[in-house]
């Protein structure tokens, strides 16, 4: 499983997205992906694993007086055979 964010940022600081359990109350590991760019880039994680079931968001935030607009935000499911 992947996540996947379309994010831009303005400012002099990357723009950043993370995947968070709500159920966990914690940002999932290596569940971030972050950027400089002002126009719309679209970023995926490298590999996740979820176990259980448990409830997920979103969280968008930045460092240094910067804004980040993010497009989109979602988990792709990569099947292997």
């Amino acid at each position: 499983m992947l996540f996947e964010a379309i994010l831009k940022t303005s400012g002099p600081s990357d723009g950043k997205v993370r995947l968070f359990s709500i159920t966990d109350d914690a940002p999932v590991v290596s569940g971030e992906v972050e950027t400089s760019s002002a126009t719309f880039v679209r970023l995926r994680t490298g590999s996740l694993t979820l176990a259980g079931v448990k409830e997920y968001k979103a969280q968008a935030g930045f460092e240094g007086g910067s804004t980040t607009t993010v497009l989109a935000a979602r988990l792709i499911v990569t099947q292997s055979s």
